[in-house]
């Protein structure tokens, strides 16, 4: 009851006669001493505190959702307990891959001791360790410390993959709501809601089933919430005003397991660390033939705040034949990035160390014919650490504001024909630091740390000036056509402008700690640090903020060239997307209930932000022309892949584009348009892709009738985009020929064909118990059957790669008349364990020094995987306001099993099986291997749900 209500029954005694005076307020006729102790005149005027009776309306929910599963993950692979003596006997293969310097064979996976460095004929070489082991002796102790903390092989059989342990994951969520709707007068309405969602999950998201604290999980702890204010008032009968106004916040935390972890203290790994931190990252310790998955998380002790304030206005008017509508809405975000990952620090190892470093100078990946000489768990146990970064915690904001109005007329020229037009106005800002302190390249500013070359770094909060234009023009026609020409048939068209706005929040280009990197750089396979040598850096080099205009490279001065911000900011950023969308379908009733319609539906995008697309440290052809080089000429490759202190070098060895310029690096990158930077320099919001979709959509809808409703949809769609081909595996195409990047998109799926029903079984007959035995229940699912995901053409690794004489990489050339596939995915033919299903003649290099022409295409795609899901629950009646619902929900109800995604990415990479000589013994790795220590799909699931509404 009300409050008035409340009143009456406790003070005035309930059951005591009263009347109401018309106006709201209570009268006691005779006098009483009520049980609080109050003596009551007669008569005796109340005033009505407060009546909601059909004024106020309220709405309370409560939702909470726990579960606790048992997880068994993938396979990984921990070191053999032979490894982890420093044996490596086991993984050396006795097929002669060439001989060294001094006349020695050489063989896969054989390593050498780089304390045995010495140079011979011109070549640095070092001995192998007799018998491919390391002494126990030479191990670092940091590294023993480490390995103490690696379980045990749970196959002991295996070098790969043979280690799988379950771990306990527990999941709770909640999520409380409020919203009332209260009726200010006649012509006034006020709604207020309130939501709020948390989620804690231990053991969600990166467990590997590695104990701690050496896993790579994180817990999760989202917490987001939201209000909204909405207020109606009605002008007139035909005019109708509506404001909001709205704020949310969306927390994502990712806290570390462990609270804190004492690098120094447990392992005694030293270093510029802050504390409280988690364990270190430790990284790359494997490959095809075993050692040790990755260890630690980057991720943990990140937090995401996203923040938006919203407000929307419009006035609705309707006249004659018209119905006019104009309004606004505005948008405030911001997102805050509170981190504090990884601050113990971060290494990755590799066989670099523990291989021949000529080979290593030569090809940089230490192999000869793809086959890989050292072992990067060896050089773990060394302490040999091919490179690390250590970073300070930072908290930065970045955020921005769009604003959008709006006009539109809905005319019904006739009975039969309506027009709808409209005209929209958006206005986005591009992303902004709060206090300026993204880093950007200031490509025509003397960089102090590199002997005033051009390429400094810039800050909104130092330099004055904006990084990028807002686009001011973001007007948006829209035209829309109904025209009802037959009985039960429609025709519709459309057309319309509209804008994407301006890039959504990106934590990583605003203001973010820069992951200081360790240097110098490694020569010719040497170690940038040892793990108990500790980092070699201060906590002053490290520090956050910091607008030194020279702060990048970082660390200049022990690595005069290295990464440059980790974005720079395209000056369109303030670009918003444009999609001119059109559509044009024919709609018809068939029979009573059942709607059947055919569209053709298109769309063309244009300046969307995409930054692989251009690159700004890039040895374009022109460039090259100026001194005297082209990518047509191999002996100009050579040049350009060769040291600048060597005399391969030629006219240009020794010649360094400023002082300090380190002379193991090469020719290539003393000719960059900024030399001092190796990487980093990656576009941001730089509004260049364009997309390309067209489709045919066919729909049928059976509205409920007898029980059953459905709505089925078949789409017939070509999608291309020159965003795809350049994202494959970072490999990009030619910037100066953007126009080559066109083609189909990663994400293209031709055939989409989709079933979602809902069946309820009527009374049966005038029986009674078999009536209520069988009636009400319901049979529901949906069902999708499409075309397989694209599977990426392998990026080029020619000898020199493309990337490492132009910094631009490509992709491998298709062979005319080879098959993609040795067996085709989805014909239940073969057994996934033990084929490779990619050929790998299929692919080749493009010549030395040329991109290839390898994209997406239509024939080259993953395993059809279909959705299945079913529903079977009943429905009880209880009373006329009371009913129980009860369901069980299947997933992958048929309990189809689909296998993982092949590897694809190297078409050289050796084909490995268990016994190599068995040609029906299970593939290990290599192009086309397939994964089956887990599946793609998880089996059949079911849930019960059940709810009861009153």
């Amino acid at each position: 009851g009300s409050a008035y209500d409340y009143f009456v029954n406790e003070f005035m005694n309930a059951g005591q006669p009263y009347t109401d005076n018309g106006r709201g307020n209570l009268i006691r006729s005779r006098q009483r001493r009520n049980d609080y102790g109050f003596t009551l005149g007669g008569p005796v005027l109340i005033p009505k505190l407060y009546d909601g009776h059909n004024k106020t309306f309220f709405f309370w929910n409560w939702e909470q959702y726990r579960i606790g599963q048992n997880v068994l993950p993938s396979a990984l692979s921990v070191p053999t307990e032979a490894f982890r003596r420093g044996d490596f006997s086991a993984v050396l293969l006795r097929n002669q891959i060439g001989t060294d310097p001094l006349g020695r064979t050489i063989y896969p996976n054989q390593i050498y001791d780089p304390a045995t460095r010495r140079v011979v004929n011109g070549q640095i070489v070092t001995d192998p360790f007799p018998n491919n082991i390391i002494p126990p002796d030479r191990f670092d102790p940091v590294a023993k410390k480490v390995q103490a903390l690696i379980p045990l092989p749970t196959n002991l059989d295996l070098l790969v993959n043979n280690y799988q342990q379950s771990y306990r994951s527990e999941r709770t969520t909640q999520v409380p709501s409020i919203k009332i709707d209260h009726m200010l007068g006649p012509k006034d309405k006020l709604s207020i809601f309130w939501n709020h969602t948390q989620t804690f999950c231990w053991y969600c998201a990166g467990a590997v089933g590695l104990p701690q604290p050496i896993d790579t999980t994180i817990g999760t702890d989202i917490r987001a919430h939201s209000e909204r204010l909405n207020w109606d008032h009605t002008l007139s009968p035909r005019v109708l005003f509506h404001w909001g106004a709205g704020y949310s916040q969306n927390w994502l935390g990712r806290p570390a397991l462990l609270d804190d972890y004492d690098a120094t203290g447990q392992l005694g790994l030293v270093g510029p660390f802050t504390r409280p931190a988690t364990f270190p990252v430790f990284q790359n310790l494997s490959n095809a033939y075993g050692g040790m998955a990755n260890m630690g998380s980057t991720a943990s002790k990140v937090d995401d705040v996203f923040q938006q304030y919203s407000t929307i206005a419009s006035l609705t008017w309707t006249r004659n034949n018209h119905t006019f509508k104009f309004g606004w809405e505005g948008r405030f975000q911001g997102d805050y990035n509170l981190n504090a990952g990884a601050l113990n620090g971060t290494y990755v190892f590799s066989n670099r160390q523990t291989a021949l470093p000529y080979v290593v100078a030569a090809n940089s990946t230490g192999s000869i014919g793809g086959n890989t000489i050292g072992f990067p768990y060896a050089s773990f146990l060394l302490g040999l650490v091919n490179n690390a970064n250590a970073k300070p915690p930072s908290s930065g904001r970045i955020g921005k504001h769009q604003l959008g109005f709006y006009a539109q007329d809905s005319w019904k020229v006739t009975r039969r024909l309506t027009l709808d037009i409209g005209l929209r106005y958006d206005y986005s800002t591009y992303l902004k630091e709060q206090y300026g302190r993204t880093p950007n390249l200031a490509a025509d500013v003397p960089n102090p740390s590199a002997g005033g070359l051009p390429g400094a770094v810039q800050y909104e909060a130092t330099c004055n000036c904006r990084f990028a234009k807002n686009y001011p023009w973001g007007f948006g026609p829209r035209f829309g056509l109904a025209y009802h020409f037959l009985d039960k048939s429609v025709f519709r068209a459309g057309f319309g402008i509209v804008y994407t706005g301006t890039a959504q929040y990106n934590l990583t280009g605003g203001a973010a700690a820069a992951s200081n990197p360790i240097g110098p750089n490694p020569d010719a396979g040497r170690e940038i640090m040892t793990l108990s040598g500790g980092v070699p850096l201060t906590a002053a080099q490290i520090a956050w903020p910091n607008f030194n205009p020279g702060y990048y490279p970082i660390n200049s001065s022990v690595n005069p060239i290295g990464g440059g911000p980790p974005y720079v900011i395209d000056k369109n950023a303030g670009r918003p997307g444009r999609q001119y969308q059109w559509s044009v379908g024919l709609q018809r009733e068939i029979i009573p209930n059942l709607l059947v319609e055919a569209s053709y539906v298109g769309n063309r995008a244009i300046w969307l932000t995409y930054g692989s697309l251009v690159n700004y440290n890039y040895l374009t052809k022109e460039r090259l022309a100026s001194f005297g080089l082209s990518l047509d000429n191999p002996a100009d490759l050579a040049i350009l892949s060769a040291s600048i202190s060597s005399s391969a070098a030629g006219r240009f060895q020794n010649k360094l584009p400023f002082p300090g310029f380190p002379l193991n690096a090469t020719v290539a990158q003393s000719l960059r348009p900024f030399p001092q930077f190796n990487s980093g320099l990656t576009p941001l919001w730089a509004p260049l892709g364009n997309t390309w979709y067209d489709a045919l959509q066919i729909k049928a809808t059976k509205r409920l009738s007898h029980g059953l409703d459905f709505t089925y949809a078949f789409t017939w769609a070509k999608e291309l985009d020159t965003i795809s081909k350049p994202s494959i595996m970072g490999a990009g195409i030619d910037v100066q020929d953007r126009a080559s990047a066109k083609s189909i998109s990663s994400n293209s799926r031709p055939f989409i064909s989709g079933l979602g029903f809902n069946y309820t079984m009527p009374k049966w007959g005038s029986n009674k118990v078999l009536s209520l035995a069988l009636r009400d229940w319901t049979i529901g699912g949906f069902i999708q059957y499409a075309s397989g995901i694209p599977i990426a053409p392998p990026p080029a690794n020619a000898n020199p790669t493309l990337g490492a004489v132009t910094f631009q990489n490509s992709v491998q050339n298709r062979v005319p008349g080879q098959p993609l596939f040795t067996k085709d995915l989805n014909c239940h033919c073969f057994d996934p364990h033990t084929t490779f299903v990619l050929n790998p003649k299929a692919w080749t290099n493009p010549a030395p020094g040329q991109f290839g022409t390898g994209s997406y295409y239509n024939d080259y795609r993953q395993q059809r995987r279909p959705v299945e899901n079913l529903a079977f629950g009943r429905l009880f009646r209880m009373r006329e306001k009371a009913t129980l619902t009860m369901r069980i929900e299947f997933t992958n109800v048929f309990n189809r099993a689909f296998f993982n995604n092949p590897s694809s990415t190297n078409s050289q990479a050796v084909q490995t099986r268990v016994n190599n000589s068995d040609p029906n013994s299970p593939t290990t790795a290599g192009f086309g291997f397939i994964d089956t220590t887990s599946v793609n799909t998880p089996p059949r699931q079911g849930q019960i749900v059940a709810r009861f509404q009153f």
